[in-house]
């Protein structure tokens, strides 16, 4: 089972912070102008994540990282929905947590969903959740650990 997701990265939020604190004590307006460009650029990307599931093991890919974790070590597996709205936009955060022997792994994706759609077929928006990636792999995980 492969999947994709959405997620905030952190590595992205602190490059733009140090962009914009160098931006402000660079002498040339210029490179102010920039690191803010740059800064602002980063804080708008959502990078994609994606997941490789088999019969041991799932793994996890994003910027820079690469998760595996073994069916075998994991003690608990929950998903969360939470409705978010911030300055910006709305949206679903659904957060897969993995708590393993050794470790608590989170997963999050990001779903704007279209309100209009939704108020127009309230059954549309658990249609949109039993699509995310996340979910189907947290029942996949789930049903291959009761087979164990």
């Amino acid at each position: 089972m492969n999947g994709k997701f959405t997620y905030i990265s952190n590595i992205l939020t602190v490059t733009a912070v140090i962009l914009v604190i160098y931006g402000i004590h660079a002498d040339s307006p210029e490179i102010l102008f920039i690191s803010i460009y740059v800064a602002v650029l980063s804080f708008l990307w959502k990078p994609h994540g994606k997941f490789e599931a088999d019969e041991k093991q799932v793994v996890f890919r994003t910027v820079g990282r690469k998760n595996i974790i073994n069916y075998s070590d994991i003690e608990n597996i929950s998903i969360e929905k939470n409705w978010k709205r911030t300055r910006l936009e709305d949206y679903y955060e659904i957060e897969l947590t993995i708590k393993t022997k050794n470790k608590t792994y989170t997963f999050t994706d990001h779903l704007k969903p279209d309100m209009h759609e939704i108020a127009d077929n309230p059954d549309r928006l658990s249609e949109i959740m039993k699509d995310n990636d996340l979910i189907k792999l947290c029942k996949y995980i789930e049903n291959l650990r009761k087979k164990c």
